[in-house]
């Protein structure tokens, strides 16, 4: 009976020392959540804004010549043939010429009366260069008259004539022009610019000043 208890209380001591040695389960830990996926979004992404051209400074080319002419001749306004000169560039090397005149010329030597009437030069000035109305120029002209009192004993007669004048032309400050030149007329028929009937050549001298615009 002793040794019965005795096994018994030995069993219950290695029962009792084993349950002792065995470690606890650790404790649960809840699981990690995982991130959830964002879902894509439906929103359009703005537009990238285009950069405007860049502000481009504007081209700025050589100054337009001027078309239009108005000059007197100087020496034929000091001698009595009162005129001026109306010019129209037509292209680089054409510029179409009037000359309306009115002559009052005193009289000549051994004559009491001088040359009175109209009249009218029609010319084309060629530019070879094409710098019209400026630079070198050759100007083809014809002319018309019509004097009322030629001599003492001549009356009124028409005149035609044509000739021509080579020269040169400069412009001053944009708008002042100065021309120079030489030549000479021949008349055709009638009564020539000095008042001398019949054919004669007159040598024409060209220093015209005005204005171009």
């Amino acid at each position: 009976m002793i040794g019965s208890c005795r096994a018994f209380l030995l069993a219950l001591a290695v029962a009792t020392a084993a349950s002792a040695q065995e470690a606890p389960p650790p404790p649960s830990t809840p699981a990690e959540a995982t991130p959830a996926t964002p879902a894509p979004s439906t929103t359009p992404a703005p537009a990238e804004a285009t950069p405007a051209p860049a502000a481009t400074a504007p081209v700025v080319g050589p100054a337009a010549r001027p078309k239009n002419l108005v000059t007197v001749n100087v020496p034929s306004n000091v001698f009595g043939a009162f005129s001026i000169e109306l010019g129209r560039v037509l292209t680089d090397h054409v510029t179409l010429v009037l000359e309306p005149t009115y002559f009052l010329i005193g009289p000549q030597e051994g004559f009491t009366k001088g040359i009175t009437g109209p009249g009218l030069v029609i010319g084309t000035m060629v530019h070879p260069f094409g710098e019209a109305p400026d630079g070198l120029f050759v100007m083809p002209e014809l002319y018309v008259t019509h004097l009322d009192v030629i001599s003492d004993t001549r009356g009124p007669d028409l005149g035609l004539g044509a000739g021509g004048v080579a020269g040169y032309s400069l412009r001053f400050f944009d708008h002042l022009m100065l021309s120079l030149g030489l030549g000479a007329t021949v008349n055709l028929l009638g009564t020539n610019m000095a008042g001398d009937p019949g054919f004669g050549i007159m040598p024409v001298l060209r220093a015209n000043v005005g204005a171009a615009f």
